[in-house]
């Protein structure tokens, strides 16, 4: 019984092949934006709740943006006691090419090389990296997001010409980063930078690494003093200060990406529940015959019902994969044109199930009003409205 009113319900939908395609072809794009969005939800509430350090100290300079600490005061600042280790970033903000676009424009960090597995913790980072950084003098370890944009792979070299007035910087692709906060940047070191670009006079920020939380107060307070009055001031915070000023602005973002989500939702169930509802009157005779031969109400509401989830299943699964094929396309450099925003963050696969379910479910919740309309129709009004 279920499978015979499975097929008639797949038969019902080819009565009407335009309205079907339409109603299929939104559920499609509003999957697809689904799909999008929760994954923008699911990377951004990532960065969120990642993993910072109370043990990891942030030294800038307090009043100037971007932050530029002078080279010769770095022995006193690594020196101070209650350091263990230290590294230093230069950001540098510029160019793959000499006439780049926007989507050619990047942002690197040179660092150094001998501790940097120590000093930038990463999940899934393989020491083997951290080792052909320190073999290679002008290598680069570059963000997945940053490859897919730019369709680079591994052993190829760009070029790299900063935003400032500056000599460009050849660089060779040693390893791929682990996804995650450093997926659209590249790191490179520290000496190689200086050299290639003649800036040995400053870098943009310190990092120092101390035993426990109460170390790290101690550090932070001996560096603001002793820099408080002078003509460098220094600002010192832990990892988990310096994160917790942007959580606010990315909770922002998830939250106005979930409403988002919410809206799709609502949509969908509104644009299925008004192609149901037309084609049940479409097929009111229909219903009232199927009454009249002996099937129960329920055979009939299931009959609706399974018209609205079949349609929004296959819809809602080929709008998630279409996001899915596509963002794999794009970071395998198949399509003819470069898409960047399928390159801001991942896209799971769990997105794929969830538009598969969402759809389904929307289906169910905008055929039910029509549905139960359809299981109380009466044999006897429905030949009356014929006549």
């Amino acid at each position: 019984m279920l499978f015979r009113l499975g097929l008639l319900a797949i038969r019902n939908l080819t009565r009407n092949r335009v309205r079907t395609f339409l109603t299929a072809a939104s559920v499609f794009v509003l999957a697809a934006v689904y799909a999008f969005a929760r994954s923008g939800t699911i990377y951004l509430a990532g960065l969120v709740s990642v993993q910072t350090s109370q043990t990891r100290l942030l030294v800038t300079e307090r009043w100037s943006v971007p932050s530029s600490i002078p080279v010769r005061l770095t022995p006193s600042i690594t020196n101070t006691p209650g350091v263990e280790e230290w590294t230093a970033w230069h950001l540098t903000y510029g160019s793959f090419g000499e006439n780049a676009g926007r989507e050619q424009m990047g942002a690197g960090i040179a660092t150094r090389a001998d501790n940097f597995e120590a000093m930038q913790p990463m999940p899934e980072f393989s020491r083997s990296l951290g080792d052909a950084l320190r073999a290679t003098r002008n290598g680069a370890l570059v963000g997945p997001g940053l490859m897919s944009q730019m369709g680079w792979r591994v052993g190829q070299r760009f070029t790299f010409r900063q935003a400032a007035v500056g000599p460009a910087m050849e660089l060779r692709i040693i390893g791929v980063l682990p996804p995650g906060i450093y997926s659209s940047i590249f790191f490179f070191r520290d000496d190689y930078y200086r050299e290639a670009s003649g800036d040995k006079e400053t870098t943009t920020v310190i990092w120092l690494r101390v035993a426990d939380a109460a170390a790290g107060q101690r550090v932070a307070v001996a560096i603001e003093q002793a820099y408080s009055t002078g003509p460098v001031e220094l600002k010192v915070e832990t990892e988990s200060a310096a994160m917790a000023r942007n959580i606010g602005r990315v909770k922002a973002i998830v939250t106005g990406l979930n409403v988002v989500v919410i809206i799709l939702l609502v949509d969908l169930a509104l644009i299925l529940s008004n192609s149901v509802a037309l084609s049940v009157r479409e097929q009111f005779v229909e219903m009232a015959v199927l009454k009249a031969l002996g099937f129960q109400p329920a055979h009939v509401m299931g009959l609706v019902l399974g018209q609205a989830v079949i349609l929004g299943l296959v819809a809602g699964a080929a709008g998630g994969a279409s996001v899915f094929v596509s963002a794999w396309f794009n970071a395998a450099g198949y399509l003819p044109v470069h898409i960047g925003a399928l390159a801001i963050f991942p896209i799971p696969f769990s997105v794929v199930v969830e538009a598969v379910a969402i759809g389904g479910l929307a289906g169910l919740i905008g055929s039910l009003l029509p549905a139960w309309r359809s299981a109380h129709i009466r044999a006897v009004q429905a030949f009356t409205a014929q006549e």
